[in-house]
């Protein structure tokens, strides 16, 4: 088995700098080109994988200096394997509640994997895997606008200690996903992002269709949402667990226009990953929260003694 490792943008910023050389960026690190060794090597032993996601792209998209050596140092690294959107992950995520919600038993037995790649991450490597190229689409302005507005809000206050906090932002997730969208398109608002968010409500009432035989009552879908199975997919609980930290430990502390981004991919990445390199903040609340020690899973900060010590890591990788 391999080992997988998330690189988020910070990690993947100072190594394509480093990578660069101090000519062009003398104020970055040599242990990032230490790390950067290291990562290659192991890369090249098929040990390892640092797979690409949407928040990748993203993000290099807000970087114009950047972009195209960050996708330089992702194809080096990433061995032709990505992972899904959050969108479709979840998807998978929900129909495995639903059947446990159900009480039912999904005949197709599937690997863990195939919620969140297209592609085994375990097989041998694509030897050269395929240089990644940025996306025609753009989705930096709106990024941009999800930053600035969350830089300007302070968090809200808390509705009670840490567990009932996580509930609220569980409950508050899955009503935004699967419930608001229906509501605005149900009162005539039919833009471009209402009819998009309509994908969940719709792709839920199939499946719970295609397990009742019939279609489920509004009633019957309302009570799967608020289960405990649905908040304890994965992503919604994962999602859930950062915001409450963030919330209730987190209040003197101006949120940052990229938390939130930061939350979702999280969200999306931890449960699948063996290694999630992040920056302080986001390690912070994941060891606080426990969430490294249920998903199994490291996580190293941004500090020069967390860049070591995955350094090690990797570079001790049987």
């Amino acid at each position: 088995m391999k080992t997988i490792i998330y690189l988020d943008q910070n990690y993947l910023s100072n190594i394509t700098k480093a990578r660069l050389g101090t000519n062009f960026y003398p104020k970055v690190p040599s242990h990032y080109l230490d790390l950067y060794s290291a990562l290659r090597e192991a890369v090249g032993r098929d040990l390892m994988v640092c797979p690409v996601s949407s928040f990748h792209r993203t993000e290099s998209e807000l970087d114009t200096r950047l972009e195209l050596e960050i996708y330089g140092t992702l194809s080096e690294l990433y061995c032709g394997t990505e992972l899904r959107n959050y969108p479709e992950i979840l998807q998978e995520q929900t129909k495995t509640a639903l059947y446990e919600f159900l009480g039912k038993r999904d005949t197709e037995t599937k690997a863990r994997w195939h919620e969140a790649f297209e592609s085994n991450p375990h097989i041998s490597s694509q030897s050269p895997a395929p240089r990644l190229r940025a996306p025609g689409a753009t989705f930096a302005t709106g990024t941009r606008a999800v930053k600035v507005y969350h830089e300007q809000e302070r968090e809200p206050q808390a509705v009670g200690d840490l567990a009932k906090q996580k509930r609220f932002e569980a409950c508050q997730l899955i009503f935004w996903l699967y419930l608001r969208s229906g509501c605005l398109f149900a009162l005539g608002d039919n833009d471009l992002d209402t009819v998009f968010m309509l994908q969940y409500q719709a792709r839920l009432s199939q499946e719970y269709s295609d397990l009742l035989g019939r279609k489920p009552t509004a009633f019957e879908t309302a009570h799967f949402l608020a289960s405990d199975q649905m908040r304890a997919a994965p992503f919604i609980d994962v999602y859930s667990s950062l915001r409450a930290g963030m919330v209730v430990w987190g209040a003197e502390r101006r949120p940052k226009g990229s938390d939130l981004n930061d939350v979702f991919m999280a969200a999306t990445i931890l449960p699948y990953c063996d290694v999630f390199a992040t920056d302080g903040y986001i390690k912070s609340l994941t060891q606080r929260s426990k969430l490294d020690t249920k998903y199994k899973l490291l996580v190293f900060g941004s500090h020069k003694a967390d860049v070591l010590a995955l350094t090690s890591y990797v570079r001790q990788l049987a």
